[in-house]
């Protein structure tokens, strides 16, 4: 009797099939979480509750394992009658007598955690992307204005050279006077 509270009152669905994959057993969660009654579920197949978008990777994986006799484990959407999906990780138990036992928890939390996480992921990469852009022009902006400079300075140091030539040449000078000080300068 305490193994049996144990089993139908666990925190996690259980189901129990048979070689056609047929639910031969289910515990209370699992008829809680599956939307119906345990003499509802006997003799129905699992792909019922399957969502239909999950039923090939199942089937697949689960083929695949009983061939080899592995268990496997597998995040899926299970659906209630009637009702929108929700997601489980289902772990799979190959027993001797062919007999395939499932445990499966409730992951929507989860799900939706890594959703929201994607979502922020997306978001920051766009910002990054964003910023990105604009440090980039910026760069361009400043090494354009970089050369700018640069190409005044050249021509600001070759006007010079020109004028203290030109001065040379002409036995001119330039002259700078401090009055404060009373002081001439010339070159």
């Amino acid at each position: 009797n305490s193994y049996f509270d144990l089993y139908d009152l666990a925190p996690v669905g259980y189901l129990t099939l048979n070689k056609n994959g047929l639910i031969q057993r289910a515990n209370l969660t699992a008829t809680i979480m599956l939307g119906l009654k345990t003499d509802d579920l006997i003799n129905r197949p699992i792909q019922k509750f399957i969502f239909r978008d999950d039923i090939d990777s199942y089937y697949l994986l689960s083929r695949s394992a009983v061939e080899a006799s592995e268990d496997f484990k597998i995040e899926l959407r299970l659906v209630q009658s009637g009702d929108s999906p929700f997601w489980v990780n289902l772990q799979a138990s190959l027993q001797k007598d062919g007999e395939l036992w499932l445990a499966f928890s409730d992951i929507g939390d989860r799900k939706q955690l890594e959703q929201s996480l994607w979502l922020a992921n997306d978001t920051l990469e766009e910002q990054v992307t964003e910023r990105t852009e604009e440090l980039s022009t910026a760069v361009t902006r400043l090494q354009q204005e970089i050369i700018e400079r640069k190409r005044v300075e050249a021509a600001l140091t070759e006007s010079e050279y020109f004028f203290k030539e030109s001065q040379r040449a002409a036995l001119i000078g330039s002259y700078r006077c401090d009055f404060v000080r009373g002081m001439w300068e010339s070159s």
